[in-house]
């Protein structure tokens, strides 16, 4: 399945409000690249051979942020949404307009696609079904804003041996934590891993989850190991 890149060059006061936009609204998975933290990091660290050598061309005061569609989208609607988003954003932010621009990434390339990118600081549900999928696991998706109980529900109906939770606001955290407890009440074999914007190694063990997945490579690894391919 082909993949639809939308890139987005916007100032780093909008990026939390747009990826809100893209996840929540348009359904899309993102990954956030900073140039900053590409210049603070030491070049001796494996990942940095791997870089996109573009976004050291990027003003120190930007951030690229990569949307991820189905290839069949309307692309023109949906740059036209993002762009009005940015319109939006900026009536409260001093981020001005952006600079858009789309690629289709092909089939073959899209499951190593990410090893373009020096490192991924947010992803979306989405993306992480994809790569997923294409790795062979059979997913379940619930949606958004998805209550404990459909989680549980959907554990019973498909026998569920992994869950993956994602939040992208600090304020989700508590509710992430709430279904965890529950699924650990009613599905003590069930396994747990937790990812996103806001979530580190140290939140994952505090919503008491069983692995923290900092991109979507690193939830396939935890899934290959529950299921020990």
């Amino acid at each position: 399945m082909d993949c639809i890149q939308i890139e987005v060059e916007t100032k780093t006061e909008a990026v939390e409000a747009l990826s809100y936009y893209i996840i929540d609204e348009l359904e899309g998975g993102i990954e956030i690249c900073d140039p900053k933290d590409v210049i603070s990091q030491d070049k001796t660290q494996v990942w940095y051979d791997l870089i996109d050598d573009s976004l050291l061309d990027v003003d120190m005061d930007k951030v690229i942020l990569k949307a991820y569609f189905n290839v069949e989208i309307n692309i023109e609607d949906y740059v036209s949404k993002i762009s009005n988003q940015l319109v939006h954003i900026s009536q409260f932010l001093d981020v001005g307009t952006g600079k858009i621009s789309v690629l289709e990434i092909p089939e073959e390339k899209w499951a190593h696609e990410w090893k373009k990118y020096y490192k991924v600081f947010d992803i979306g549900k989405n993306i992480v079904k994809v790569i997923m999928s294409n790795y062979g696991f059979n997913i379940i998706d619930l949606g958004k804003d998805v209550k404990s109980q459909a989680v549980l529900d959907a554990i019973a109906e498909h026998n569920v041996q992994l869950v993956g939770l994602s939040a992208l606001m600090t304020t989700t955290v508590e509710s992430m934590k709430d279904t965890i407890a529950e699924v650990r009440q009613h599905y003590p074999q069930c396994q747990i891993f937790v990812g996103g914007a806001v979530l580190t190694p140290e939140l994952a063990e505090f919503v008491s989850a069983d692995f923290y997945a900092k991109d979507a490579m690193e939830a396939v690894r935890i899934a290959e190991k529950v299921f020990q391919k």
